[in-house]
Parts: C-alpha cells; sequence; structure tokens
C-alpha cells in the first residue's frame, strides 16, 4: 500500500465518521424540526416557513434555534453543507 493509498483511504474513513456523526445528530431532530431545517436549508424565512406550517413566527423561531443547536451548527451555510452531506438537499 502507497502512501498515496494510505492518505486516500484515511480521507474515506475521515468523511464516513463526518457523515455519521451528522446523521446522529440528525435522529435526534423532531419531525417538526426536521421541516424547519428543509425550509431554512431552501433559504426560507421564518415567516414564510410559519405561513407553510400554519403556526406563529416565535414558534419557527424557537424550532429554528432548536434544530440549529442540535445540528451543531452557527450558519445556515453550514447547516446547507451539512444538508447535502446527508444527502437531504433532494428531499422535496
Amino acid at each position: 500500500m502507497s502512501k498515496q493509498d494510505f492518505k486516500r483511504d484515511a480521507e474515506d474513513i475521515r468523511r464516513r465518521c463526518e457523515t455519521q456523526e451528522a446523521r446522529s445528530r440528525y435522529e435526534l431532530l423532531t419531525p417538526r424540526e426536521r421541516e424547519v431545517m428543509q425550509f431554512v436549508v431552501r433559504g426560507r424565512l421564518n415567516k414564510q416557513i410559519a405561513g407553510e406550517l400554519g403556526t406563529s413566527e416565535i414558534t419557527v423561531k424557537i424550532q429554528r434555534g432548536q434544530m440549529m443547536q442540535k445540528m451543531q451548527v452557527e450558519s445556515v451555510p453550514e447547516l446547507v453543507r451539512l444538508s447535502e452531506k446527508l444527502g437531504l438537499a433532494d428531499q422535496p
């Protein structure tokens, strides 16, 4: 096994571990937090999400905050990257 093969294998293992960790965090979300996450990833505002879900804007704000905390992300772009890693970006 060459040094390059070793590096490639190590990178593959690292990516799989990161994906598994992200999947574990995603599993902690409630069904509603998952719905909110899908809207956030698509760039929707809290007001738009509230209208779609038939709830108040403050409720969405709370659910969004809980989701961001559970997913351990600090920004929407970070959440989008994580969603793509999990293959969730393609879901309706």
